[in-house]
C-alpha cells in the first residue's frame, strides 16, 4: 500500500536508451517494468546508428486516457472508414436504384471484410511507423495513441492481426461465389493492404503505392461487389469506382505533402517525396481537376443528360477550389497553409460521394 502511494507522488522517470539496446525495443512495444506505463518523449537521429530514444515511465494509471472506445476509434481511424467503404456503399446504392435485391449475408460479410482490412492497414501502419520512428518525430502523423501511451504498440499490433483474420474469414466464404477470379483477387488485395503498412520500404515508399491503394479502394472494390452480388453489372461498377479510387490516391498524397519536410529528410521515397514540393503541388492540382472530368466521363457512359453532366462537373470544380487555393498559397513544405489539408481532402471526398449518389438516383 505504501509503495502504491509512493508511485502516485513521484514524477515520471525519464530514461534515454540507444536504439540498439534490447531494452529499448521492449519499451517501444510498451513492455516496461511492472506497474508502469510508457510514453516516448524524444527521438534523435532516427534510422541511424546513433539513434537514441527518451522514454517517460509513469506509475500505472497516471497517464490520462480517453475511454477505451474513443482510443480504439482514433487508433483505427474510424473517421476514415467511410473512405474505405465508399465504393462498397455506392455500389449498394446503385443496385438499389437499379431495382436489384441483394442477399444480406454476402453484403454483411463484404462489409466485415472491409472493416477488417481497414483495421489491419491502419493498425500495422501505426505500429511499424512507431517502431521505425516516423510517428515519433511527426506529431501530426499517425493516430499518436502509442506515442501518448493510450495503447501499447503490442496491443495495436494484436488488433491488426485480428483485422487480418476477420477479413480472411469473410474472404474464404465470399470466394466460393467466383473462386477462379475472387481467390487471386482477394490475395492481391490482402498483399497490397499489408504491403502498404509493413516495416521497411513498403508500398507507400516505392513511388506508386498510393495509386495501387486507389485501385484497390476504388474500381476493384466496386467490381468485387458486383462480382458477388450482381455479376452481369461488373463493367459498370468498375467504372463507378474510378472517381473514388482517384480521390483516395489524392487524399494520401495530400497527407504526404503535409509532412513532406520530415519525409524528405528521412528519404522515404513516396511519390510526393520523389517529385519534390513544387512538382508534387502541380501533380496533385492536375489530379484534382481531372477528378470531375473522370466522373463526367462515367456519367456520359451511363447515358446522363447534358444538363446534369455539366452541373455535376461544375459543382465538383467549385467545391475543390479551397483545396486548390491552399495548394497555390503554400510556398514551402513548412507552410502553415498545409496544416489540415488531408482532412479537407477527406471532406471533399464526402462531397464527391454525395454528388455521385444524387446523380445515380436521377439516372436510374
Amino acid at each position: 500500500m505504501e509503495l502504491e502511494n509512493y508511485k502516485k507522488k513521484i514524477a515520471p522517470q525519464l530514461l534515454t536508451l540507444p536504439r540498439k539496446d534490447p531494452l529499448c525495443d521492449r519499451y517501444l512495444r510498451g513492455l516496461g517494468p511492472s506497474g508502469f506505463s510508457i510514453r516516448t518523449v524524444d527521438s534523435l537521429n532516427i534510422q541511424t546508428d546513433q539513434e537514441r530514444i527518451t522514454f517517460a515511465l509513469y506509475p500505472e494509471g497516471e497517464i490520462a486516457k480517453p475511454p477505451l472506445l474513443s482510443r480504439l476509434a482514433q487508433a483505427f481511424r474510424l473517421g476514415f472508414l467511410p473512405m474505405t467503404c465508399g465504393p462498397f456503399l455506392l455500389s449498394l446504392v446503385a443496385l438499389k436504384f437499379w431495382g436489384y435485391n441483394f442477399a444480406f449475408w454476402p453484403t454483411a460479410l463484404i462489409f466485415a471484410a472491409l472493416v477488417g482490412l481497414h483495421m489491419a492497414s491502419f493498425g500495422l501502419n501505426d505500429y511499424f511507423d512507431h517502431m521505425q520512428g516516423l510517428d515519433r518525430i511527426q506529431f501530426r502523423k499517425g493516430s499518436q495513441v502509442i506515442q501518448k501511451g493510450w495503447l501499447k504498440a503490442t496491443q495495436v499490433l494484436l488488433l491488426s492481426y485480428v483485422g487480418i483474420f476477420l477479413s480472411l474469414l469473410c474472404g474464404v466464404y465470399l470466394a466460393f461465389f467466383r473462386p477462379m477470379i475472387l481467390i487471386p483477387l482477394f490475395l492481391f488485395i490482402l498483399v497490397v493492404v499489408i504491403g502498404f503498412s509493413w516495416r521497411g520500404k513498403n508500398l507507400r515508399y516505392l513511388g506508386l503505392g498510393d495509386l495501387v491503394i486507389g485501385l484497390c479502394m476504388g474500381p476493384l472494390q466496386s467490381w468485387v461487389v458486383a462480382l458477388i452480388l450482381s455479376p452481369h453489372l461488373m463493367r459498370h461498377f468498375f467504372l463507378l469506382g474510378l472517381p473514388l479510387g482517384l480521390m483516395v490516391s489524392i487524399v494520401f498524397q495530400l497527407r504526404q505533402l503535409e509532412s513532406l519536410f520530415a519525409e524528405r529528410n528521412l528519404k522515404t521515397g513516396s511519390l510526393v517525396s520523389r517529385l519534390g514540393f513544387d512538382r508534387a503541388k502541380f501533380y496533385i492540382g492536375v489530379e484534382l481537376y481531372s477528378l470531375p472530368v473522370v466522373w463526367g466521363l462515367v456519367l456520359l457512359m451511363f447515358g446522363a443528360n447534358k444538363l446534369s453532366l455539366v452541373g455535376s462537373i461544375l459543382f465538383l470544380v467549385m467545391m475543390q477550389l479551397p483545396l486548390q487555393l491552399t495548394l497555390k498559397k503554400s510556398r514551402s513544405p513548412l507552410s502553415s497553409c498545409l496544416i489540415g489539408i488531408g482532412k479537407k481532402a477527406i471532406l471533399y471526398e464526402g462531397i464527391l460521394f454525395l454528388n455521385m449518389v444524387i446523380n445515380i438516383y436521377y439516372l436510374f
